[in-house]
């Protein structure tokens, strides 16, 4: 959705106006509509069709139920079936009607006396919501290990081994504490070993899951374990990002504004102005959201409204706020200030499309703090890398940002992250991971891919003391898991 162009930022159109919606009668009617419908407030951060399919379980779980409690009621009128999806609402009433002196029409079971009935039914109703948050916090994981080991350990099993050195362990296995490299070319078996080792590690209701994946790998595998899995991808999300949930200090906007245009290819004198003016848009919008009580509210869609106007509006906004520079885009300086908000529609228009140009409610920071048995995966496609490839950067760095500064367990899974633009807190991540409770696997499919990418290997492979490599068909995969033989675990 996108936001009027007359309307504040964080105002979006089609909501119900200040005057109205502060209104006493109608937030009194707000609120019980919202009551008839939990999924819009329980899981408001996800999109609107799937709020109701989180509760699917719950929904089939109040018409068993409400169909047995008033089964005399639906063999004679089957429509009575459309007040199930409402048992909360239902069973809170019956409660209320063993005080008050009346009965529910239809609650009753054969040989039961009423407020027995009325009993059962608010308890298994309970039951039902019990069950969910069940599900939902603390998903079923399989403990059982085929393979010997010692707290604290993930097996590599082998089927056959070729050579074992004198003094070697079998089978092997890694410390789960410490980050762990996996390298291997496609097919080669590295993701199946990334599964592999995600499965042997502890999982608690509040451990953070963050799953890089470039197909359906993890969201399948983490799926099977039990857990309720979110996708953010460009199409189609179950939640739907926004980064001024996580975002609101100048370093914040500039690190927004460095990943979205990167460095200048050659010599371009606009990109280095388009990239600063962007990042003084950003806190414009920021700063009048709060202005307006509207912070709440900011999303993506209001970096497209406001780009969307011409850089002559651009300016003005900017000099709402007297420390916002806008002199980049000033018209009374020729046609650079064109030039320049050229350069800023070229580099953020491609990004700010889909459901990364939407409305969203989704934080990165709240979810690693109060993960409830969801696993994030952060679902790109590699043909949309060349130009999505800055939003799924941010969203990888500030999980691992949040991760390493969270109070609770956090597992990464970043498979394919030679495929990302360079990460700038992997190395801090993979170095520093185990004193913040951050365990981290990392898949790469060569080593010579992730040189292309990082200057230097040494922060991220190099900061995994150990690590599984599968064949390395690159001489320098080859070379470099010949030097990590001493450090590491090699297949």
């Amino acid at each position: 959705m996108s936001s009027s162009s007359s309307a504040p930022p964080g105002q979006r159109s089609g909501e119900v106006p200040n005057s109205l919606k502060y209104d006493n009668v109608v937030g009194f009617v707000w609120a019980g509509f919202m009551l008839l419908f939990p999924p819009m407030i329980v899981d408001s951060d996800k999109v609107l069709p799937k709020r109701f399919w989180a509760w699917r379980y719950i929904y089939f779980g109040f018409g068993l139920i409400s169909a047995a409690f008033f089964y005399d009621v639906l063999v004679q009128t089957p429509s009575a079936a459309l007040l199930f999806p409402f048992a909360h609402v239902l069973a809170a009433i019956s409660v209320g009607t063993l005080f008050a002196g009346f009965t529910v029409p239809g609650l009753s079971l054969p040989m039961v006396s009423y407020s027995t009935t009325v009993i059962l039914y608010a308890v298994s109703i309970g039951v039902v919501f019990s069950g969910e948050l069940l599900r939902r916090t603390s998903p079923e994981m399989l403990a059982m290990n085929q393979w010997d080991h010692d707290d604290g350990e993930s097996v590599v099993p082998l089927e056959e081994v070729s050579h074992e050195h004198e003094e070697a362990e079998m089978p092997f296995t890694l410390d789960q504490d410490v980050s762990t490299a996996v390298v291997g070319e496609t097919g080669s078996g590295k993701t199946s070993m990334m599964k592999l080792l995600a499965y042997q590690f502890p999982y608690y209701s509040d451990t953070a899951v963050i799953a890089h994946d470039t197909g359906e790998d993890f969201q399948a595998f983490y799926e099977d374990l039990g857990f309720e899995v979110q996708r953010i991808r460009h199409e189609d999300s179950d939640v739907v990002w926004n980064l001024f949930k996580d975002a609101d200090s100048e370093s914040d906007f500039r690190e927004v504004a460095g990943a979205i245009f990167g460095e200048a290819d050659g010599h371009d004198p606009f990109h280095r102005p388009a990239k600063q003016t962007f990042a003084e848009m950003l806190m414009y919008l920021h700063l009048s959201a709060k202005k307006n009580n509207r912070r709440h509210a900011l999303c993506h869609a209001d970096i497209v409204s406001l780009l969307n106007e011409g850089h002559i509006a651009l300016k003005k906004a900017l000099d709402e706020f007297d420390r916002l520079d806008s002199g980049h885009i000033d018209p009374d300086k020729g046609k650079g200030a064109q030039n320049v908000y050229q350069t800023i529609k070229e580099n953020v228009d491609p990004v700010f499309t889909g459901d990364f140009g939407d409305y969203g409610e989704f934080s990165l920071q709240e979810y690693i703090e109060n993960p409830e048995g969801r696993v994030l995966i952060i679902d790109s496609n590699p043909t949309e890398l060349e130009t999505l490839g800055p939003m799924y950067q941010l969203l990888v760095d500030w999980s691992i940002r949040y991760a390493m500064n969270a109070s609770n367990p956090t597992v990464h899974i970043l498979d394919e992250i030679d495929a990302l633009p360079a990460l700038t807190q992997v190395t801090n991540l993979t170095a520093r991971g185990r004193k913040h409770k951050a365990r981290a696997l990392v898949g790469v499919q060569t080593i010579g891919q992730l040189k292309d990418t990082y200057s230097t290997i040494s922060g991220i492979v190099g900061n995994c003391p150990q690590g599984v490599y599968f064949g390395p068909g690159d001489t320098e995969s080859t070379d470099h898991s010949s030097l990590a033989k001493t450090h590491t675990s090699v297949v």
